[in-house]
């Protein structure tokens, strides 16, 4: 049996060299047995006499072990033979020339009531998500410092849209933003409806609050606008050079903690939200959200590396609420629905004409289609859908993907901001602008490639 070779040998030479000395000690000791009744035993003698006493003790305790040995060998052997001999729940055993056994799983199955342990831990991987927090109306002193608080305690980035004549008295609150790596934009001079100024005031009101923000913070860097109550307007989107910031989702309007935190909660991959800073509610509600989100996959970052992470490039004069990847070269349009259609926001005498979309079309789209929309305009296209019987009645959809000049309204998305599992209900489309005014070149059916 391997592995029992080497200690049996070493007894068998131990009994050998035992057995040997004695014989050799054999005659000493008949001679000494002769003269011992005549002579005194001399010192050789006695150490021979002490040899043989010691060979008489520890040869029946090497016996004893070659017994011991022998009998473990035995049970050994009959353990290796049963083995050998039912294979039909063990696996087989391939020997390496180094004659050590190797297990071989090859042609075992684990069955449906079999559970594999194993030592690994199992992680699941979760698809980073990232939205945009932003918050309005400071600096105010007390409620921006509440969200730096946050930011720093949760180590997230928002962006905070201020009022250029609030920064004279709170100039160190807005220091404490920039130093935060948080991101500062323009949310006019004095939260003044943009569309009721002159140009000459419309202009003045943005120019002034970026000139007075780099004069507090030297190295802040102004990228956005965010008109006061979303009031855009064919001039105010021409005359103002920066891309203007609007949002997917905003806080309840009361300080309703539970109801913005739900709001939150229900954010996608892409959104931008709005809070303010003077709502405890929602600071409140930013700060329960933070953690669940976090474990869900989500990242909070700044309207910016919003942008960069997606790969959009923000234009002048457009409305972004929804930040995602430009998804017009992943569908080829297919069928075209409708061309050439000027309309303007709030001019609602072309919903008599179906208006734009036919409701059939829409209806009969799959899950790998999108509507493609082709325009000309400083205003981002929204579509339309109206249900007369059940539901929210009206929903506007806003695009999955806008580059300016072509908006996708992917199949998902559009049955999502419906809130119905099919189109069965809709009675009718249209396309409009959001904000000023809007050319649709062409509205196609797309495919996905």
């Amino acid at each position: 049996m391997p592995g029992y070779d080497i200690p049996l040998r070493a007894l068998f030479y131990c009994c050998r060299m035992v057995l040997s000395l004695t014989k050799e000690v054999e005659s000493e000791v008949v001679n000494m047995c002769t003269y011992a009744t005549t002579t005194e035993p001399t010192r050789k003698e006695k150490s021979l006499k002490a040899l043989v006493l010691f060979m008489l003790l520890i040869l029946p305790v090497l016996l004893c072990a070659c017994g011991s040995e022998k009998e473990d060998i035995m049970n050994t052997t009959e353990y290796a033979s049963t083995v050998s001999t039912d294979t039909s729940k063990e696996p087989s055993v391939a020997t390496q020339s180094d004659d050590s056994p190797v297990i071989d799983h090859s042609d075992e199955a684990v069955s449906d009531n079999d559970t594999v342990d194993t030592d690994e831990p199992t992680t699941e991987s979760v698809t980073p998500k990232y939205i945009s927090i932003t918050v309005d109306d400071g600096p105010d002193g007390v409620g921006c410092d509440e969200y730096l608080r946050i930011c720093e305690e949760q180590d997230i980035k928002i962006t905070f849209f201020v009022i250029g004549q609030n920064i004279e008295k709170n100039g160190k609150q807005l220091r404490s933003m920039v130093e935060s790596g948080c991101e500062v934009g323009n949310h006019s001079w004095s939260h003044t409806d943009l569309t009721s100024m002159s140009d000459e005031e419309v202009l003045e009101e943005i120019s002034m609050t970026t000139e007075k923000i780099l004069e507090c913070c030297p190295e802040a860097k102004v990228t956005f606008v965010r008109a006061p109550f979303f009031a855009y307007s064919d001039t105010v989107n021409d005359l103002i050079e920066y891309p203007f910031i609007d949002a997917a989702l905003a806080e309840s309007d009361s300080e309703n903690s539970d109801k913005t935190l739900e709001t939150i909660l229900s954010a996608d991959d892409g959104d931008i939200i709005l809070l303010h800073c003077w709502n405890e509610g929602s600071i409140h509600a930013l700060e329960t959200a933070i953690p669940e989100m976090k474990e869900a996959g989500f990242q909070f970052v700044t309207v910016s590396e919003l942008f960069d992470i997606k790969g959009v490039e923000p234009l002048p004069g457009l409305v972004y609420r929804h930040i995602s990847e430009n998804l017009t070269g992943m569908y080829t349009p297919t069928q075209e629905i409708f061309t050439d259609g000027e309309f303007t926001d709030g001019d609602w005498s072309n919903w008599k004409d179906a208006a734009v979309l036919n409701v059939a079309d829409i209806k009969n789209m799959t899950e790998d289609q999108a509507l493609m929309v082709r325009y000309e305009s400083t205003a981002n296209p929204c579509l339309i859908l109206q249900s007369w019987s059940g539901g929210e009645g009206w929903v506007q959809v806003t695009p999955s993907s806008d580059d300016g000049s072509t908006a996708i309204f992917t199949y998902e998305d559009l049955l999502e901001q419906f809130k119905a599992d099919s189109f069965s209900r809709l009675n009718a489309c249209m396309i409009r602008p959001f904000g000023s005014s809007l050319t649709v070149k062409s509205v196609c059916i797309a495919d996905k490639t």
